[in-house]
């Protein structure tokens, strides 16, 4: 492959760095880990595609850099599935070498790569002090960078055309899409986001998204492409501590997320150099916003998905609500109210193996399967098409519904799926996480003045201790809502 038009995406130069808890391996620290790896990694002359299932941040930044270094494609896989389905996965990726050893069951023909170096596979589940071994493993390695010219390091660098990814989407209605993502689709997303999210080098993000999601992978490239610092904050502590040691000045949360830290008075600008939030996973009360925005943070509204590589719309949170698309060129919505979307942060293709389906359709538009409407040019996410269903011969959008729930400060997290029902078809019922548990007048009572009757849960049921609060899969609720109802 030419190198010719390849695009440099960190020099040992800048200000970049990524942060692990208390210690921070500089720009140059970062490209001479890539370059070491990426030597680990070509155990031939083409190019891979290397499967990884890790817990570890700190190891997936490392092994996607050293992926893009080396011309590799990096395919994260969950470590929430069970080792059969990562195999399927890795192998529906066309996966051609898998890491690590007890991320996969390596007996059914796809080879294990051995990685050996001192900063993977560290213990990063505890707190990182000069103490722990770990961190003297990584003090160690620096130690011996400190002997080398950093003039003389490579940059990572990599051709725009790169396979730079397979992404699985999120699976939440089924086993989950394999998503083909050039390196260019990646680096569109981040010159898209990065001047409305104000990043530069002087800023930091908070890695709160797994990056086997395309919001966390994005997140990688957003600090490549800026130069800002990339923060790894100790699992174990709390949220708001993980800002506070990080000293981020921008995170990702989704609205239980900023519930909570909204509970803590020192959750303010007058204490945390927070200033941008940018809000995904679904609807975010508007009481939430205005308390947020009192404290001096700036929020956005984003809309994407593993298929843009992350946002395509994306815009400070107003009064008015929705995101911005005036000037977006590349969001509209079809005749039948599903929001499509074009242009260079599409990702090239859905993979099976060496098989490839195109996503777009002749018009160059992606039918994303989510339902929008758009007012004075603003978007509005209604829910996804494959959500909806029929009761009683009406239509029941379930995030209609749980977005009209998540008014009551009482519930923190709810999700609505239907279930079997012999007069009306299909019923709504709902799992919920609880602040404080309403009794059924009060719950009627508020739903009286906001719903229809045919769109009211007819049973309440406990929100899954074991269940992804994040991305929660709404197939998984809708088969155990059926058992639990009949």
């Amino acid at each position: 492959m030419s190198q010719v038009s390849s695009v440099t995406l960190l020099a040992p130069s800048p200000n970049a760095a990524i942060q692990v808890g208390d210690i921070t391996l500089s720009a140059a620290d970062w490209c001479r880990a890539s370059d070491e790896l990426r030597q680990l990694l070509t155990v031939s002359s083409q190019p891979k595609r290397l499967a990884v299932c890790s817990e570890s941040p700190f190891d997936l930044l490392l092994l996607a850099s050293a992926c893009l270094a080396a011309g590799w494609t990096f395919v994260p896989i969950s470590h929430r599935w069970p080792l059969p389905q990562r195999l399927e996965l890795a192998k529906r990726a066309g996966a051609d070498y898998c890491w690590p050893e007890h991320g996969f069951t390596t007996d059914d023909g796809l080879p294990l790569l051995v990685i050996e170096h001192p900063l993977i596979g560290l213990a990063l589940n505890g707190e990182l002090n000069t103490e722990c071994s770990s961190a003297s493993r990584i003090a160690r390695w620096l130690q011996q960078g400190c002997q080398l010219d950093a003039a003389i390091l490579p940059a990572i660098a990599a051709q725009p055309a790169l396979e730079a990814t397979i992404l699985m989407t999120s699976g939440s209605s089924g086993m989950p899409k394999a998503v083909l993502h050039q390196l260019s689709s990646h680096l569109s997303a981040a010159a898209f986001c990065n001047p409305i999210l104000e990043l530069s080098a002087a800023s930091c993000w908070l890695l709160s998204l797994p990056m086997f999601h395309a919001a966390g992978y994005g997140l990688f490239i957003r600090c490549l492409s800026s130069g800002a610092r990339l923060a790894i904050a100790d699992p174990k502590l709390p949220l708001f501590e993980q800002l506070q040691q990080s000293a981020a000045s921008h995170c990702s949360l989704v609205a239980t997320q900023l519930q909570r830290l909204l509970a803590l008075p020192a959750f303010h600008t007058d204490h945390l150099p927070l200033r941008h939030i940018m809000l995904g996973g679904g609807p975010v009360a508007e009481a939430l916003i205005q308390q947020a925005s009192q404290r001096g943070f700036k929020l956005y509204l984003g809309f994407g998905m593993t298929e843009t590589a992350a946002a395509i719309a994306l815009s400070p949170v107003t009064a008015d609500g929705g995101i911005d698309i005036s000037n977006n060129d590349n969001i509209s919505l079809g005749d039948d109210g599903q929001i499509r979307v074009r242009g260079p942060q599409l990702a090239s293709a859905y993979v099976e193996g060496d098989y490839r389906k195109a996503l777009v359709a002749e018009d160059g538009w992606f039918a994303t399967g989510d339902l929008g409407r758009v007012e004075n040019g603003r978007l509005f996410v209604v829910g996804r098409a494959d959500n909806r269903f029929i009761s009683g011969g009406e239509n029941v959008q379930p995030e209609m519904v749980e977005q009209t729930l998540k008014q009551l400060p009482e519930i923190e997290q709810v999700l609505v799926v239907p279930v079997a029902d012999d007069a009306f078809g299909q019923r709504p019922v709902a799992f919920v996480r609880w602040y404080q548990q309403l009794d059924d007048s009060a719950i009627q009572s508020f739903l009286a003045a906001h719903l229809p009757k045919f769109m009211w849960p007819i049973r309440w049921l406990d929100w899954p201790s074991e269940l992804d609060a994040v991305k929660p899969n709404r197939a998984v609720l809708k088969q155990l809502a059926q058992r639990l109802v009949h």
